[in-house]
């Protein structure tokens, strides 16, 4: 069974979830078992009577992925309740975010208990129901730490981030009770994750923290399975193009910035945004100091907005949406940037993923 509320939303850890579930299913029909028939999903998703159709359908046309359409080889949903919003959180939020994954899980497995727990959404405090409760085998995938030393670093310095306040970071005494806080909170993750059986980390870098935060989890339990990448795909596939855009994606831009990630506030798309607004000031400053009538010669250059902003990714719930609204209003109201320098593209299909990735010169994240 998979831990996955948002399995239906469109991100890296959905396309891990999806992966994984294609993966067992191919490897039990090569295999000539059945045990396929047993794959469990846990979403906190409405249900609906066609939901299996439309997340299935939605899988593939977002991640190329193709579960087989036969009834005996499609995952079984089982629907609990949404995750609480963690706006309701002002204080305490991980410990507050961590019991309400605890809550889920209780109710998860009081509907079914599974032989295997899967989780892939790095809710480690569900181990504590999985396995001490529900005696369950725990497989974990980490795709980032809750807690980690760089977190820990950040509040040292007191730089203020979307997980540090302000108020905080100008506060001595605010910003030592918080490091006692998120010191005692990593002691808490590491007992809870250390209870998994077998743990998988997408990178060096989460392996190294997670080993770390998570002692006591064998070397031999723990491994580095990187995310699955079509590489072949992204680069070999034919490129398409829409009426009124031909030329514009005929061929590879160096100076085209793709992003790709949910639009999280760890994501911090908005410096993304503001870092692309430096480079066109820095490009009007060097136009200036060469011509002093630098305003004209923007205006009737067709090169000034040459550097452009692709922001792609996926919105799970409506605080998504109200994020990416307010991302288009720091970039087309604050900053004055144009839709030839920043373009918004939400839940696209994988076949627009594939085409930005052959045309664009640089990829960005700023997690």
């Amino acid at each position: 069974a998979f831990f996955h509320p948002h399995c239906s939303a469109g991100g890296g850890g959905e396309r891990v979830l999806w992966k994984a579930i294609e993966a067992i299913i191919l490897a039990t029909k090569q295999e000539e078992q059945e045990v396929y028939q047993h794959i469990i999903v846990y979403t906190s998703d409405p249900s609906t009577p066609d939901y299996r159709e439309n997340v299935l359908q939605k899988v593939k046309e977002r991640f190329s992925i193709d579960i087989p359409s036969a009834t005996t080889s499609q995952p079984q949903f089982i629907h609990i309740p949404p995750k609480q919003n963690p706006a309701n959180f002002r204080r305490f939020t991980l410990l507050a975010e961590s019991w309400d994954t605890i809550t889920l899980a209780w109710k998860a497995l009081r509907q079914v208990t599974p032989s295997v727990y899967v989780d892939t959404t790095g809710c480690a405090f569900t181990f504590l129901v999985a396995k001490l409760l529900g005696q369950c085998h725990v497989v974990a995938y980490v795709h980032y730490p809750t807690v980690s030393k760089d977190m820990l670093q950040l509040v040292w310095e007191r730089r203020p981030s979307y997980n540090n306040q302000t108020s905080t970071s100008r506060s001595t005494l605010a910003t030592y009770i918080k490091l006692l806080y998120y010191c005692m909170f990593a002691v808490l993750y590491g007992g809870c994750g250390s209870l998994a059986d077998l743990v998988f980390c997408n990178s060096s870098w989460t392996y190294n923290h997670i080993r770390s935060l998570w002692r006591m989890v064998g070397k031999k339990q723990m491994h580095i399975l990187y995310p699955p990448c079509n590489t072949v795909v992204t680069t070999t596939a034919a490129i398409t193009t829409t009426p009124g855009k031909q030329k514009r994606r005929a061929t590879r831009n160096p100076q085209w910035i793709v992003s790709i990630g949910q639009f999280r506030p760890e994501k911090d798309h908005a410096l993304q945004i503001r870092a692309l607004a430096q480079v066109l000031e820095n490009e009007k400053d060097k136009i200036k100091q060469r011509n002093n009538d630098w305003q004209v010669i923007l205006e009737n250059r067709k090169d000034s907005s040459k550097w452009t902003l692709i922001v792609i990714g996926s919105c799970r719930n409506k605080d998504d949406e109200a994020r990416v609204a307010a991302l288009k209003a720091l970039a087309y109201e604050e900053l004055q940037l144009s839709t030839l320098n920043v373009e918004f593209l939400v839940n696209p299909p994988f076949s627009t993923v594939q085409e930005y990735f052959q045309i664009c010169g640089i990829g960005l994240h700023t997690m």
